[in-house]
């Protein structure tokens, strides 16, 4: 075999080996590429039954929701016991709705003295309700007034006091006679039944705190 024979035989060879590499590689890329497809066809069959369950299952939760809102009863309306008021609850009602409620924090705080009518006039014995108890209510609007002997000179000069007294308050008064008094100086309540006729006492004013 000559040199240009065997050139021929190694191109052939060469050509060979050449064509058996590129099959080689085309089958790999081939077999590549079905692999891949199987992974995608693998992950979306997988991912479409994991939503398919999911949605089953949020399903099944809707429906039991459902079937348990059907079962629960409507819970029954309590009966209110309405409580009947007294006459003096309701008048109390009444009193603090139209009066305590609106009342300034000052007045309410005045509201809860009981005070002798020297202590907001500065006089030394008050025997009338003038300008200087209409003032002194004004500033100072306590809750009520307590009268002694030396407030009481007659029936008709207590009530004109007290009548006068109440006229120049905002809010409504407490008045009460002092029960209390010496060996020298009677007590209020006693000066008071001395003034007022027997029978015309009214069995409210009695002692300190009898209004």
């Amino acid at each position: 075999m000559d040199t240009n024979e065997q050139n021929q035989q190694d191109k052939r060879e060469l050509r060979h080996k050449r064509r058996q590499r590129n099959q080689i590689i085309a089958y790999t890329a081939v077999g590549i590429m079905i692999l891949l497809l199987a992974v995608g066809i693998a992950f979306a069959v997988s991912k479409i039954t994991s939503m398919s369950r999911n949605q089953e299952e949020q399903q099944n939760k809707v429906d039991e929701i459902l079937s348990d809102e059907e079962t629960i009863q409507a819970p029954t309306e309590s009966q209110e016991t309405v409580v009947e008021l007294t006459d003096e609850q309701k008048l109390d009602t009444i009193i603090n709705e139209a009066i305590i409620q609106n009342m300034p924090l000052e007045d309410k705080v005045a509201g809860l003295f009981i005070t002798t009518p020297e202590s907001i006039t500065g006089v030394s014995a008050a025997v009338q309700a003038g300008d200087g108890t209409k003032d002194a209510l004004s500033q100072y609007p306590v809750g009520g007034i307590v009268y002694a002997a030396k407030n009481i000179q007659s029936a008709d000069q207590l009530k004109q006091m007290i009548d006068n007294t109440k006229l120049y308050t905002s809010y409504p008064l407490f008045i009460a006679i002092d029960g209390e008094g010496s060996d020298t100086d009677a007590g209020g309540y006693r000066r008071y039944q001395q003034c007022v006729p027997s029978g015309n006492h009214g069995g409210n004013l009695s002692g300190r705190a009898g209004l």
